[in-house]
């Protein structure tokens, strides 16, 4: 066995010096444009999807040093060029008709929720399908469906043991992700389907997907993953019952009939699908995307921020006196004032604290990376890293993919100071507010945030994530007083520390926690 490796490390190690003495140097077009340089992933068909894939920041900041923020390299048999400089992020997002998300948009849902290509192909999906969410979900529209999961998650959180069995006063300790996520996703799935669609049954399963979906990403067969195809299955069979059961004909309606006890939103899409002759399962596929696109960022976020203020009393101290006065200035001790507030409201100086904290979750807690085809060859300019000498424009091809990778801005210790820790004040400005403005090698970096994406393919749920996080926040705060007891790990085993635990760096979007920690929750109200 080992003259076998030593021959395949000989050949290995050959390989890679006849790359790096042969391989084309880069050079100018004919136009005087040059190719964005080259990172070197000897791995034939895969190229650089392990390195990526295992952590997306750390990927993109080792080869922006290496390179500069805009470099290219083969991924899954594609070539791919990243982005990793906010100017240079902006200027990808600016040109969205060279660089289109579409493409990528209608690739996607084919292998991570196992809907036909018909149903994501479908040429009118992109006019009367997308557009119906970003209108709903628009900041001047998203009102009733903030309102809903308002109502939804406080009737999920006051019908829990911690509520139902324990007097003002009294402690109970929880999981935290065994106490919150299910509520969330319970919220969620009522205000968009309704109270017919079993949440509570169907969480078990769509969480098993969820954990696994990385397997979808990476066109994985289901012989290598049985487990995340077969909660997959369940979760898509579960939602192709409910719609079997909620779809009611009505000739009187636009598309036939109407999706009984649902969203207006969910309805007018359901009766389009109809209208598309779409079939039931893969109609399932599109609503298991749109549960998914809510669930994991949104509970993955007000984990982190729980979790990184519970770290200092001070933190906490501050947190829980600003919700206290804003309990009583902003809704008058009343909770029903609270649980109708619309999003606008938590954007007012009151809740700056809790906003900054948000922000800072996002950064320090997320690894969003844009992704998009290009569809005709285009110049993008790139500045050093250092912001010293001249920037060098660079041609993207057609055909080509480019992936804005949004980690090494938010991890950039000349835009961030101490990057790697969390500040909860580090977005409040002056006065007090949240609108602090932030400046590399003295340039103001407008796109300093991404924890949403950015450009077109901008999140379109996030006006109401943001109220969803800062309503559970309030909540919790108002009626809790919490504290971070101790980690329980994967095997069992526990510490006494009140440790953050390490972060999933493979996850793209909100990163997910390697343990479960366990809170103490003591009634106040």
């Amino acid at each position: 066995m080992q003259p076998l490796l030593l021959i395949a490390s000989f050949v290995l190690a050959g390989s890679y010096v006849l790359y790096r003495t042969l391989r084309p140097k880069r050079s100018a077009n004919p136009d005087g444009l040059l190719d964005p340089p080259s990172a070197f992933y000897p791995l034939p068909y895969f190229g650089c999807a392990l390195a990526y894939g295992a952590d997306p920041g750390k990927f993109g900041r080792e080869n922006e040093l290496r390179h500069g923020p805009i470099f290219a390299t083969k991924m899954l048999g594609r070539k791919a060029t990243f982005v990793t400089s906010a100017p240079v992020i902006a200027a990808l997002y600016k040109n969205s008709k060279a660089a289109q998300h579409d493409p990528i948009r209608q690739e996607i849902p084919i292998r991570m929720f196992g809907i036909a290509p018909y149903a994501v192909q479908h040429e009118r999906l992109p006019y009367d399908g997308f557009p119906l969410f970003d209108k709903a979900l628009s900041f001047t529209s998203v009102k009733p469906l903030s309102a809903a999961f308002s109502q939804h998650f406080w009737k999920r959180l006051s019908g829990t043991d911690a509520f139902q069995k324990t007097l003002p006063g009294g402690t109970s300790t929880i999981r935290f992700t065994r106490f919150l996520f299910p509520l969330v996703f319970a919220a969620t799935c009522e205000v968009f389907l309704g109270p017919r669609f079993d949440a509570d049954g169907a969480y078990a399963d769509f969480e098993v997907f969820d954990e696994q979906i990385f397997k979808f990403l990476a066109g994985v067969p289901p012989a290598m993953a049985p487990a995340a195809f077969r909660s997959r299955a369940r979760v898509r069979d579960a939602l192709s019952a409910y719609l079997t059961s909620a779809w009611t004909p009505d000739a009187g309606e636009e598309h036939g009939g109407f999706l009984a006890d649902a969203s207006p939103l969910l309805s007018e899409l359901v009766g389009r699908f109809h209208g598309w002759k779409f079939a039931t399962d893969d109609q399932a596929g599109h609503l298991l995307s749109i549960i998914w696109g809510f669930q994991p960022n949104l509970v993955w976020t007000i984990y982190w921020l729980f979790l990184h203020v519970l770290q200092d009393e001070t933190r906490t101290a501050r947190l829980r006196a600003e919700i206290s006065t804003a309990m009583t200035g902003v809704f008058n001790s009343d909770l029903k004032q609270l649980l109708a507030a619309e999003p606008a409201v938590f954007e007012r100086k009151e809740f700056a604290l809790l906003s900054s904290a948000l922000n800072e979750t996002l950064r320090l807690c997320g690894s969003a990376t844009s992704m998009r085809r290009v569809v005709e060859d285009f110049v993008i300019t790139a500045a050093s890293t250092k912001g010293q000498g001249e920037p060098t424009a660079y041609l993207l091809r057609k055909g080509e993919d480019a992936y804005a990778i949004t980690r090494t801005v938010h991890m950039d210790p000349d835009l961030y100071e101490n990057p790697e820790t969390f500040q909860i004040d580090r977005f409040l400005a002056e006065d007090g507010t949240c609108t602090r403005k932030f400046y590399k090698n003295g340039k103001h970096v407008a796109n300093n945030l991404m924890g949403w994406g950015g450009g077109v393919s901008k999140c379109a749920g996030r006006y109401y994530a943001t109220h969803a996080v800062k309503l559970c926040v309030i909540l919790m705060f108002h009626h809790f007083d919490i504290q971070h007891t101790h980690n329980c790990t994967f095997d069992g085993r526990q510490q006494t520390t009140a440790a953050v635990p390490d972060m999933d760096m493979s996850r793209i979007g909100m990163l997910t926690a390697k343990a479960d920690v366990v809170l103490s929750l003591r009634r106040l109200v």
